[in-house]
């Protein structure tokens, strides 16, 4: 927001500006849940996805480099369409790989990793610009993403997601270490 709304600002959008960001951010990822699909097809599930956590990292660079409502609104546009998309994929491809006994227990820790995160990196974030200001903070912030996806692509690269018994058989520890029922073995 500091970065983006007010005369002072380097953007310096108006509120109501920044409302249309928003509106341009969720008219993206309308499109971006339609092309999950497509994108998957066309290039498989794992290059989709680091493919799809790439370009939301550099994304983050354009209001830093380039401090214009012209370049914010069309890169909300690909903020959407990246973000639906690769949602729609890290979602189905859980609800593929996870034993349906433990979906639930999953997909809790995920949001409360993923939204308890949120305030945390807020705090964080308005501490380190209040001593190095907000341009630090968003290089620190596409840093730390472009590290995330490196050592995601580095553990992940040459596995394939397929729904098979193969990878319903690798949480077969993860069942028992939580105390749930004997895996059914086909």
């Amino acid at each position: 927001m500091l970065w983006a709304v007010g005369e002072e600002s380097a953007i310096g959008l108006e509120p109501a500006q920044y409302g249309l960001m928003t509106t341009a951010l969720a008219a993206g990822a309308i499109p971006g849940s339609l092309l999950s699909e497509w994108a998957t097809r066309l290039f498989g599930e794992l290059r989709t996805l680091l493919g799809g956590w790439l370009a939301s990292s550099l994304l983050l660079l354009v209001p830093l480099l380039v401090p214009s409502p012209w370049t914010l609104h069309p890169t909300a546009v690909l903020w959407g369409v990246v973000g639906a998309a690769v949602n729609v994929l890290v979602i189905s491809t859980r609800q593929r790989l996870i034993p349906v006994e433990l979906l639930g227990r999953v997909n809790s820790a995920y949001r409360l990793i993923g939204m308890g995160a949120m305030p945390l990196g807020a705090a964080l974030g308005g501490v380190v610009a209040e001593f190095t200001g907000v341009p630090a903070v968003l290089t620190g912030a596409t840093g730390v993403c472009l590290v995330a996806v490196g050592l995601l692509w580095r553990a992940l690269s040459g596995r394939k997601f397929h729904a098979s018994d193969q990878h319903r058989h690798t949480f077969r520890h993860i069942r028992i270490t939580l105390g749930t029922q004997e895996p059914v073995r086909k």
